[in-house]
């Protein structure tokens, strides 16, 4: 890794679009491991922690505070690409848009002297919801409402502010527990959409499928224009998940689990958990073939679990 992350200082990036960062950490906590992997910028790399089809992810922190961090850099083999950059920045310029306490929060963003770009995020702590549920098996109402509902808030905040997430699943939202219950992140916007924006149209086009073939919406398979009712599709499935420990459809194959996704809806969340009836109604109301059949925001579909947890067969 050191010859990819030299030791040299990054260069600011210098993307018109981006918008201005916070380039201050406020967290103290050092990473479990100090490593000389090379630096980004002011930040330290020890350990790359997660790969995905952009770019690594790599635990570090920085030289003088020690405060951790995450990394994100680019594939140096899509840095030749201006659009594959173009994309990598959309994130970055996606993260600046957002202020949530579930939201993981932008630091800064430069590139290394081999001009290859990186993202500085915080450094959310936990496990992903995906290994939490492995672990723990199935939630009921009580364990998974505290987590939902930092979720929907999140997803709110990135709606009103334009931004389609476009890959919500299990894997992108990370849980700690904390002394007043679970601590929730939603993580990785490289696949979403800024909505209503004409420059990123050709980063974000409808006509590609983007996204989870487990997770993604009938709308997102058939490459018809997105609104962020995807995302409550998205937000059904990782809910089917957590109370029932299965994915609504199921398959031999992909082109099996395609073909059910477009004709039919899954089964009931009722036949598949042990939970109260009311909240299966959400549920099953999310994952509905019809976007217009849905809960149009994510605070309706908040509200809705709030009234059914609040019901007396859910005590």
């Amino acid at each position: 890794m050191t010859d990819m992350f030299p030791s040299a200082q990054a260069t600011p990036m210098s993307n018109p679009d981006f918008e201005r960062p916070t380039r201050t950490h406020t967290s103290t906590t050092e990473p479990t491991t100090q490593g000389d992997g090379g630096r980004a910028g002011d930040y330290c790399l020890t350990e790359a922690c997660g790969r995905g089809g952009f770019g690594t992810v790599y635990r570090a922190y920085h030289r003088t505070t020690g405060a951790p961090a995450a990394v994100k850099v680019l594939h140096p083999h899509l840095a030749l690409s201006e659009l594959d950059v173009a994309r990598f920045a959309r994130e970055a310029r996606v993260l600046a848009r957002l202020e949530h306490a579930n939201i993981v929060r932008l630091i800064e963003v430069g590139k290394l002297d081999q001009g290859v770009p990186y993202i500085v995020m915080e450094w959310a702590s936990g496990v992903t919801l995906e290994r939490y549920l492995d672990e723990r098996g199935p939630l009921d109402a009580t364990e998974a409402f505290p987590v939902l509902e930092k979720l929907c808030q999140a997803l709110h905040t990135a709606h009103e502010r334009g931004v389609i997430h476009r890959d919500l699943k299990t894997e992108n939202v990370m849980v700690c527990p904390a002394r007043y219950g679970l601590k929730v992140k939603l993580l990785d916007f490289g696949l979403a959409k800024l909505h209503g924006s004409q420059s990123t149209a050709r980063l974000t086009s409808d006509r590609h499928t983007f996204g989870s073939l487990l997770s993604i919406s009938p709308e997102q398979l058939k490459k018809e224009p997105l609104t962020r009712v995807c995302d409550i599709y998205a937000l059904g499935v990782l809910m089917y998940r957590m109370f029932s420990g299965r994915f609504p459809h199921r398959g031999a194959n992909p082109l099996h689990i395609t073909f059910q996704r477009l004709c039919s809806p899954p089964p009931k969340l009722a036949e598949e958990a042990d939970i109260p009836p009311a909240i299966a109604e959400v549920v099953d109301r999310c994952l509905q073939i019809d976007p217009a059949d849905r809960p149009q925001t994510a605070l309706e579909v908040l509200h809705q679990l709030r009234g059914a947890v609040r019901r007396p067969e859910t005590r």
